[in-house]
């Protein structure tokens, strides 16, 4: 469903339901253990699914609303740590992998609406595929933006934190850092 929802109204009637966003471009930089770095662009290889629960007010007067990503992969082609070679990322539920679920949330103030822009933070747990083994994080990445309607169209979430990625032993094989996404239609 490729609608974009921004009153609560509207929200209520399509919480639950599956959504879309066609396309995703990520950045993030890799820092392997002997110091090594590479930034990479990433482009999705398709839509990004996920759903938000239907929203719920507060006493205070604030309105959040709990969303899941269901399905999200980025690739890119390595051009230093491992030149000419796929690198790919991946998280959600709907991704056969070891990585957490992607849950965020929306927080909508008491006097504010959706269009006016909100914070929606996301704990994000990945899978990473590079031709030196395939990793994950177990803390999440928690990327923040401001969203004006549902799906986030046309918003960059970003991280300012360095997260620890391991392999399927836990030990720990680089830092991923930098991290950003824009969704597009």
């Amino acid at each position: 469903m490729n609608v974009l929802v921004r009153t609560k109204e509207m929200m209520k009637l399509l919480s639950n339901q599956v959504m879309e966003i066609p396309s995703a471009k990520s950045e993030v930089e890799f820092r392997l253990l002997d110091g090594r770095t590479e930034f990479f662009e990433l482009s999705s290889t398709g839509p990004i699914e996920f759903k938000f629960e239907t929203p719920v007010s507060h006493d205070n007067g604030e309105t959040t609303i709990d969303l899941e990503i269901l399905k999200f992969e980025v690739e890119a082609t390595s051009k230093v740590l491992w030149p000419g070679q796929q690198v790919k990322m991946s998280g959600g539920r709907n991704i056969r992998h070891e990585a957490l679920p992607i849950r965020g949330r929306v927080v909508v103030p008491e006097g504010k609406d959706l269009m006016d822009g909100v914070e929606s933070i996301q704990d994000v747990y990945i899978q990473i595929e590079t031709p030196s083994g395939t990793f994950h994080n177990t803390e999440a990445i928690q990327m923040t933006g401001s969203v004006t309607g549902i799906p986030p169209v046309d918003i960059t979430f970003r991280s300012s934190t360095v997260t620890k990625i391991y392999d399927e032993n836990m030990e720990r094989q680089m830092d991923v850092y930098g991290c950003a996404s824009t969704t597009a239609y």
